[in-house]
C-alpha cells in the first residue's frame, strides 16, 4: 500500500485533476490507518471532480464521500446500488455495498460477497470480508472452507494469514494465535503498518494469557513503529486500545500511565476519524473509578465534534463512552439504553456474532439482574464478530471470572467450576503478580467439583 500511495501521489503531481486517483488515494490512506484529515481531503477532492468522471467512477466517488466525509450512509448505499444496476459484477460496488449493509442485512451482504468472489473481478478483499461475515453468521464451516480456497487462489497473501490467526484468537486459543503471529512476523518482511497491527494483536492476546508485561513490550514495539513512520494516529490507536486492556485486566496505575501518554499525543478526536479510540479513553477512566475525568473527556469531545459533524460511527462511539460514564455513576438505565442503541440501532446484531455482550452484561450485573447478566456473559463467550479480535482476549477472561462468581452465588456449581477452571487454564503462565488470581480460581474450581 505504501508503494501504491507513492505512485498515486506521483500521478496526481502530473495531473491534479485526476479524480479517480484521489478516490483511490483516500481508500488506501484509510486502509493504512494514516492521517484521517488527509484521507478526508483526498475523498473530498475526488467528490469535487466527480463530473469529470465516467458514470461508474462518479458514483463510486460519491459513495466513498458519503461514507467517510459527509455522513449520509443511505446516499452511499444508493450510489453503490446504482453502480450494480449498470454493472452487476463491479467488484468495488459489490464489496463496499456489503460492508455498508452487513449490520442491517447480513444475509444480503453475504450474497453480494459471494457474487464478488465468484465473479470476473474477484478480489482478495471480497474473500476476506466474506470469511468474516460467514463467521459472524455462525457459518463456521463455510468460513473455514473459504480460507482454504483463499489460500489456494492468493498464496502467500498476508491478510489471509492474518485472518486465519484472528479466527484462532476468536475461538479462544490465545496462546496458539500468539505463537502463530510470532512465526508470521519472523517469516515475513512486513511493511510498517501490517507489522504495527501484528504487534498490537500480540499484545492483546498476551492480555488473554495474563502476560501483561510481555503485552506492554509489544505495545512499545508498536509505538516505535508509529514514531518511525511519523504516524501519530497509529500511536493513538495503540495507546487508547491498551488503556482499555489495562482498565479491564491490568491495574489502575498502569491505565493512568497510558492515559497520560495518550493525552500527550495531541487532540484525540483529530487523530481518530471514527472516535472509538477517544471512547476507549473515556471508558477506561470510568472503569478505573475516575468518573469525573471520564465526564470531562466526554464533554470536551462532544463540544469539539458537535452533532452535525458526527459520522454515524462517531455517534455510536460516543454512546459507548456514555455507557462507561453511566457505569461509573451507577446509572444502569442509561448504561443499558446506550448498549441497546449500539447493538440494536447501529450494529443491528440480531442473532449474529456481535460486539457488546460483555458491556451489556456488566450493566446488568451492576443492576442486580444476575440471571440476565449470566446469559449475556455466556453469549459473549460463544463468540464475537471478527472485528472485535482486539478486545476478545481481555473481555473473555473477565467474563469468565464474572460468570463464575455469579454462577457460584446462584448455586450453579457446575457452571462456576467450569468458568473458574477455564480462566485458570488461560492464565496458567500469567505474570507472577497475577498468579494469586489464578490460585484463587483453581481453589474455587476444585472446591466446586471442577
Amino acid at each position: 500500500e505504501t508503494e501504491a500511495v507513492a505512485l498515486l501521489e506521483s500521478a496526481l503531481e502530473l495531473d491534479p485533476d485526476f479524480g479517480m486517483a484521489w478516490r483511490k488515494l483516500a481508500a488506501l490512506l484509510g486502509n493504512s490507518g494514516a492521517d484521517p484529515a488527509r484521507r478526508r481531503s483526498a475523498a473530498t477532492r475526488a467528490y469535487e471532480l466527480r463530473n469529470r468522471m465516467s458514470e461508474i467512477e462518479r458514483l463510486l466517488s460519491e459513495a466513498y464521500y458519503f461514507s467517510f466525509v459527509e455522513d449520509q450512509p443511505q446516499r452511499a448505499v444508493q450510489a453503490y446500488e446504482q453502480v450494480l444496476a449498470v454493472a452487476p459484477d463491479d467488484p468495488t460496488a459489490l464489496n463496499n455495498l456489503a460492508t455498508r449493509i452487513q449490520g442491517e442485512n447480513l444475509a444480503r451482504a453475504i450474497e453480494l460477497l459471494e457474487r464478488a468472489v465468484n465473479g470476473p473481478g474477484a478480489t482478495a478483499s471480497a474473500h476476506t470480508n466474506l470469511i468474516q461475515y460467514y463467521w459472524n453468521a455462525r457459518r463456521d464451516a463455510d468460513a473455514a472452507a473459504l480460507i482454504e480456497r483463499f489460500e489456494e487462489r492468493y498464496p502467500g497473501t498476508l491478510r489471509g494469514q492474518d485472518l486465519t490467526l484472528d479466527l484462532q484468537s476468536m475461538r479462544g486459543d490465545f496462546a496458539g494465535a500468539h505463537e502463530g503471529r510470532r512465526a508470521f512476523l519472523s517469516a515475513n518482511n512486513l511493511p510498517a503498518f501490517p507489522r504495527f497491527l501484528q504487534e498490537i494483536q500480540l499484545a492483546f492476546d498476551d492480555a488473554g494469557l495474563g502476560r501483561l508485561a510481555e503485552g506492554r513490550a509489544h505495545v512499545r514495539a508498536a509505538l516505535d513503529l508509529a514514531e518511525a513512520a511519523e504516524e501519530p494516529a497509529w500511536a493513538a490507536s495503540a495507546l487508547s486500545g491498551w488503556v482499555f486492556i489495562e482498565a479491564v485486566v491490568g491495574t489502575p496505575d498502569e491505565a493512568r500511565r497510558y492515559l497520560q501518554r495518550y493525552a500527550a499525543l495531541g487532540v484525540p478526536w483529530e487523530l481518530d476519524d471514527a472516535g472509538w479510540g477517544v471512547a476507549n479513553g473515556v471508558v477506561a477512566r470510568a472503569l478505573i473509578g475516575d468518573g469525573a475525568g471520564a465526564a470531562r473527556a466526554l464533554e470536551a469531545w462532544e463540544t469539539a465534534v458537535p452533532a452535525p459533524k458526527r459520522l454515524e460511527v462517531t455517534r455510536a462511539a460516543m454512546m459507548w463512552a456514555r455507557w462507561g460514564l453511566a457505569l461509573a455513576r451507577g446509572d444502569m438505565a442509561v448504561a443499558l439504553s446506550s448498549m441497546e442503541f449500539i447493538q440494536d440501532d447501529f450494529l443491528r446484531c440480531g442473532e449474529s456474532r456481535c460486539w457488546g455482550w460483555w458491556d451489556r452484561a456488566r450493566a446488568l450485573e451492576l443492576a442486580s439482574r444476575t440471571d440476565d447478566a449470566r446469559a449475556m456473559y455466556r453469549r459473549h463467550l460463544e463468540g464475537l464478530a471478527v472485528s472485535e479480535v482486539n478486545w476478545n482476549p481481555a473481555t473473555t477472561v473477565d467474563a469468565l471470572l464474572r460468570l463464575a462468581a455469579l454462577a457460584e452465588a446462584a448455586g450453579d456449581t457446575a457452571e462456576a467450576a467450569t468458568a473458574y477452571a477455564r480462566f485458570a487454564e488461560l492464565w496458567a503462565e500469567a505474570d507472577p503478580e497475577l498468579q494469586p488470581r489464578v490460585r484463587r480460581a483453581r481453589e474455587k474450581a476444585a472446591a466446586l467439583g471442577g
